[in-house]
């Protein structure tokens, strides 16, 4: 009988080489999409995010241009879209796409694309970007739709390209559906097509970094960072004084309307968690001013981890 696989180690400096070759390799893709954006709001403000995941949908590193409501949400929206495909069923060449307002960025302007990156016919990464596009129809940005649908292309997860025998194809009614609700779509268009580079610029960096540290895949070392992240932060929670903290805020609406935002934060030192709880803030608006559960999760997260840095 064969023994299970020892799973390789890295020692400390090795696993800093790697994880910052990581890095280096998702900043590299996010100035590739920027570089090469349509949109002046990507090109100029970099309202954007990039970051690379292991098979199981991990994010292991990401880019350090770009806003935390783009990345924290990417995390999420990835393994949303790996839920709708999963890994093996998909083939070289495919591509997915989607602006789902519940499972990525929290609002129709903001498309991620997701990018697999392959090794010996197999999937060993993804990498993914989320970005703002000029338009994608209906109104646009401002507060004044009356629900989602008013504001744009819902783009369900989908794939904008296909894989047909090792390439990349566009998948026709995908684009034509896209591209036919959009006021540009050659800036649409053009956008895509960034983000797509971009993700392959990732995939080739990554297929460099494996031939030299002669890695099949990157899961044993994204267990090992996602490891020592996790233990690192919890390390700094236990260091933190146990307590509940409260903080409110009121936001005027033009109506002469308010919304309440009640926040509690309590530290468990000796679980090394924190939870954050709204309980107490104002009922959704009938203005589009709400924020999805996945965007509100994505700058929860980012203030919290800013404090504890």
């Amino acid at each position: 009988m064969t023994a299970p696989a020892t799973p390789p180690t890295f020692d400390p400096v090795e696993l800093e080489i790697l994880w910052q070759s990581l890095i280096s390799t998702v900043n590299e893709q996010a100035r590739a999409v920027q570089r090469a954006a349509f949109s002046p709001i990507v090109r100029e403000a970099g309202d954007l995010g990039n970051a690379v995941f292991d098979r199981r949908g991990r994010m292991v590193a990401q880019a350090v241009t770009g806003t935390p409501g783009h990345i924290n949400s990417l995390a999420i929206g990835a393994a949303n879209m790996l839920e709708e495909y999963p890994v093996d069923t998909l083939s070289p060449g495919d591509i997915l796409i989607t602006n789902d307002p519940y499972k990525t960025a929290g609002q129709l302007l903001d498309v991620t694309v997701l990018v697999p990156a392959w090794r010996n016919g197999r999937v060993i990464a993804f990498f993914g970007s989320t970005i703002h596009h000029t338009d994608v129809g209906g109104y646009g940005i401002g507060a004044g739709g009356r629900d989602v649908f008013e504001e744009g292309l819902w783009i369900p997860i989908c794939k904008l390209m296909r894989g047909v025998d090792g390439a990349s194809e566009r998948n026709d009614d995908v684009w034509r559906f896209i591209l036919s609700n959009v006021r540009q779509p050659d800036h649409m268009a053009g956008d895509l097509h960034a983000q797509m580079a971009s993700g392959e610029v990732g995939a080739q960096r990554l297929a460099t970094l494996s031939d030299t540290h002669g890695l099949d895949d990157i899961e044993a070392l994204a267990d090992e960072i996602i490891t020592r992240s996790e233990a690192a932060t919890r390390d700094t929670i236990r260091a933190l004084p146990a307590g509940t903290y409260e903080a409110t805020a009121v936001l005027d609406l033009a109506d002469g309307s308010r919304i309440d935002i009640v926040c509690a934060v309590e530290v468990d030192p000796e679980a090394g968690e924190i939870t954050v709880d709204y309980a107490g803030t104002s009922e959704a608006s009938p203005w589009g001013i709400n924020v999805v559960k996945n965007y509100t999760h994505a700058y929860t997260t980012f203030t919290v981890r800013s404090v504890l840095n």
